[in-house]
């Protein structure tokens, strides 16, 4: 399976720093292709940002995803080669992935060997729970170190991991592991009737 990209925020699509480089060398060697297309699920002002995004990674052929879902933004997103969702409000992020024919193809284009992307919100919809796609096996928080994941406190259960990706933070999920990108992870597990905390360091 290809992997997941999940990102805190968009910052580290535009770093300069060695870490943004490689993670947007490590997206576009995962997309291949010599003329990828990518999709674009988010709000309507992030599109600019989705564009420049694209630009960074060398990808020309690309759509945004409206609202009201058309037969063209079907196709689009069937043959999509990197799906990517944005940031924003959580609950409109969820009506716009969660509704049947849109979770369908990004579901079956993910088996077909897409490539996803979510960004702040939309690493969360990636994740586990009741609004979410559940793409990767953790319940997933972003940017939210000021109060100390306390959101994600309530969604760690016996069975449930929860992953904190701090601002300027990535990870990528693949072949059953999760790789921190930039800086560290917060990890939550419930031991007992305790929620414990620890750090998932990058590779130096």
């Amino acid at each position: 399976m290809q992997p997941i990209f999940l990102l805190a925020d968009s910052s580290l699509l535009f770093s300069n720093a060695a870490h943004g480089g490689a993670l947007r060398d490590r997206i576009r060697s995962a997309v291949g292709d010599d003329d990828p297309s990518a999709a674009f699920l988010g709000e309507p002002e992030a599109v600019e940002l989705f564009d420049a995004a694209m630009d960074a990674l060398g990808i020309a052929k690309r759509r945004a995803i409206g609202a009201r879902y058309s037969a063209m933004d079907d196709m689009c997103l069937r043959a999509a080669d990197l799906i990517v969702l944005g940031g924003g409000d959580l609950a409109r992020g969820w009506e716009r992935v969660g509704a049947g024919d849109v979770k369908d193809a990004i579901t079956r284009r993910y088996l077909e060997g897409a490539v996803l992307v979510g960004v702040s919100a939309g690493a969360i919809l990636l994740g586990v729970g009741s609004e979410a796609l559940r793409m990767v096996p953790f319940a997933i928080e972003a940017h939210a170190e000021e109060d100390d994941w306390r959101h994600l406190r309530t969604l760690v259960t016996e069975s449930t991991i929860g992953i904190g990706i701090p601002f300027g933070a990535a990870a990528v999920y693949a072949d059953g592991t999760l790789e921190p990108i930039g800086k560290p992870l917060v990890e939550l597990r419930l031991k007992g009737s305790s929620v414990v905390e620890s750090l998932l360091l990058p590779a130096l």
